[in-house]
């Protein structure tokens, strides 16, 4: 029999709150990248501490700074290998002041000379990628009045600082002459290589000149409250450009650092130029709208059955604010909601909405042989680390062009939960350029009873195909050592899982109960701009379900209320309470009921 539901446990409202801002409050990033010159030691005394406190308001400076780092790719330290360098990219910088080099002119390294030029030029374009475009200083290092720890000043002066400014004037940076400011400061450099405090306070100094002086033509930021709308919504726009500007939008003059309310009833790019006397940019921003009748949203959880188990789909969706009508299967239902299907055999459904435009989505559920599912596709997962952007959701996408990617260190795991008792047959690893040589399985119950394990110890890259497995278990954790390369964290493209339900094969029911709460992994994840959160309770009680920061502050609340047994399904759409957009990030959503409360953590990406 079908079940109808009205509503998801939770359906977003996507209409916009307009806000009586009229001001910004959004702070220009500088990212100060750099080697032991920029990192100082991190105290107070470190020039781009001292040069926050000269910026004061409305700019926030980070120090990215690591000792003894170098820009070239081949040197002893790269800049390159650091995860500070890829913090700083995180950090969305506005300005980025580069200042490397010094070590650079070590003998070491400077055998490798005929690769700097390339090296800064592709660092540049890293701050660059996916549309960015920072204002970029290329910093002069500082004289060398010593040739402590190899460097050496000749070097820096002669052959580094031309391949500096031909980088400049190559990639159109600005430029701080470091070297030139302290040739005759010798005093301010007790070990002839590093400033001391008040060195550090000249540089601060020097940086904050450049930085209030810059010339026009630069685009500080510009950015909109909301990249997506609906009918009767409006967002804001915010801008700042360097002073002197003369600046349009969409080709009307506009002033220098400023706000616009719109309200666009379609597809619309805002086109952004600052022009000065030697430099000019430009910037767009392009807003989605979506219409009434709009489908935002439509997708079954599973989208994959086993044939012959009678077991169920739910399919749910969102349309845009505004819709009037929806239709499954030709049958009127709810414009937000979901509803569950038993198909007997592989079936496409239709989801019709209407309002200002019409539009159909179709939604398949396979039906297939039990041993020819990957059982571990969106499945819930543990891991032992991962790095940067590279969760191991990737790894249970079914996407060959996404991955998990691990921390450096030699032993690490996946712990995959299949949701169900499921026995294993095999198990096939996809690899990326680092693999493991040794990999050691366990398939084990939801009470952390060993049911099988075995290891593996011949791992070449490519595909492992495991394929003697036969433990039966609701968790299967992969472990990993043996790196085929030293220095990085092993990558996984994708992990499938293949095994028969033991329900099929008429075992005890019981084996296939699940906790009495289960909070399963959002998914996608990283998402933008929407997530959805699955979770199962099996006693009625008032369900919490709340999204909070990174330092534990409360972003929204998304369910709260009284629900009986069931597996239901919640959606953020990367809005506050206010119905507010929050910026990229790592947040968590935690379900409480009763005595039980489960967190997870999610990644946002604008």
């Amino acid at each position: 029999m079908k079940k109808i539901f009205t509503s998801i446990a939770v359906i977003f409202s996507l209409l916009f709150i307009s806000s009586s801002v009229n001001g910004q409050d959004n702070p220009i990033r500088v990212a100060c990248v750099g080697n032991s010159i920029t990192w100082g030691g991190l105290g107070s005394s470190s020039y781009p501490e001292q040069l926050g406190a000269l910026l004061m308001n409305g700019y926030s400076v980070k120090n990215f700074g690591v000792s003894a780092r170098t820009l070239l790719r081949h040197g002893d330290y790269p800049y390159w290998n650091e995860e500070t360098f890829y913090d700083a990219q995180d950090f969305n910088p506005q300005i980025v002041v580069i200042l490397l080099g010094t070590n650079d002119s070590k003998p070491q390294n400077w055998i490798y000379k005929n690769e700097f030029y390339k090296d800064y030029i592709d660092m540049i374009a890293v701050f660059r990628k996916d549309g960015r475009n920072p204002q970029i200083y290329a910093c002069f290092p500082p004289p060398a009045f010593s040739q402590n720890w190899g460097i050496t000043d000749a070097i820096i002066h002669y052959e580094i600082l031309p391949l500096i400014d031909s980088v400049q004037q190559t990639a159109k940076t600005l430029s701080i002459n470091f070297y030139q400011y302290f040739l005759d400061k010798s005093n301010y450099f007790p070990d002839g290589i590093h400033p001391n405090a008040d060195g550090y306070a000249l540089m601060a100094n020097v940086v904050f000149d450049s930085i209030k002086n810059s010339p026009a033509g630069f685009i500080r930021y510009f950015y909109s409250q909301s990249n997506e709308i609906e009918k009767n919504e409006s967002t804001y726009l915010y801008w700042n450009t360097s002073q002197g500007s003369h600046v349009t939008l969409n080709g009307n003059v506009a002033n220098e650092t400023d706000s616009l309310l719109v309200s666009p009833i379609q597809d619309t790019t805002y086109t952004l130029s600052a022009m000065g006397h030697r430099f000019s940019d430009t910037s767009e921003i392009i807003l989605k709208y979506y219409p009434p009748g709009k489908i935002r949203y439509a997708a079954a959880d599973p989208p994959i059955l086993d044939l012959g188990s009678n077991d169920s789909s739910f399919i749910s969706w969102i349309t845009a604010k505004g819709t009037t009508d929806a239709k499954f299967n030709n049958s009127s239902v709810a414009v937000n909601g979901g509803i569950y299907v038993t198909p007997k055999q592989t079936t496409t459904y239709s989801l019709t909405a209407s309002g200002e435009i019409s539009d159909t989505i179709l939604i398949t559920v396979k039906v297939l042989e039990s041993d020819s599912i990957n059982r571990a596709a969106h499945k819930p997962a543990n891991v032992s680390s991962f790095f940067r952007y590279n969760p191991v959701e990737y790894a249970l996408d079914g996407k060959p062009d996404t991955y998990w990617k691990s921390k450096i260190e030699e032993l690490q795991y996946i712990t995959v939960d299949l949701k169900k008792y499921y026995t294993i047959q095999r198990i096939v690893l996809h690899w990326g350029d680092i693999f493991a040589t040794k990999t050691y399985i366990i398939i084990s119950d939801e009470n952390g009873n060993i049911i099988q394990q075995k290891s593996y110890s011949n791992g070449d890259g490519g595909i492992d195909d495991m394929n003697d497995l036969t433990g039966s278990g609701r968790f299967v954790k992969i472990m990993f050592m043996g790196k085929s390369v030293a220095d990085s964290g092993y990558i996984i493209k994708e992990i499938e899982i293949y095994g028969t339900p033991k329900s099929i094969q008429g075992v005890s029911s019981q084996n296939n109960a699940v906790a009495a709460f289960t909070v399963e992994q959002n998914y996608p994840n990283p998402f933008n701009p929407m997530t959805v959160i699955n979770y199962t309770i099996t006693h009625q009680g008032v369900v919490n379900l709340v999204v909070f920061d990174m330092l534990g502050r409360k972003v929204t609340e998304l369910v709260h209320q009284s629900q009986n047994p069931g597996r239901y399904q919640a959606l953020w759409n990367g809005r506050n309470s206010l119905d507010l957009p929050v910026s990229s990030g790592v947040y968590f959503y935690q379900l409480t009921t009763g005595k039980f409360t489960q967190t997870r953590k999610m990644i946002l990406l604008r």
